[in-house]
């Protein structure tokens, strides 16, 4: 899932141009990786899914649609 969550990051920012600061980065990374991963995206998914990627649960939390 790791592997996963960073080549969807390398594609979004390197292939699509996504600024990974912005709103919609976080909106489409969500989403992709629960499009992959819909059994394992509860609650502790995204917290692990933030930690991997190095960005702070509290700033990751702010872009998480439910």
């Amino acid at each position: 899932m790791t592997y996963a969550a960073f080549g969807i990051h390398k594609k979004l920012v390197e292939d699509e141009g996504f600024d990974p600061q912005g709103n919609d980065y976080y909106t489409e990374l969500d989403r992709r990786i629960a499009k992959e991963f819909p059994h394992k995206l509860g609650k502790q998914g995204q917290v692990a899914i933030a930690k991997k990627l190095g960005v702070p649960l509290e700033e990751y939390a702010k872009y998480v649609k439910e």
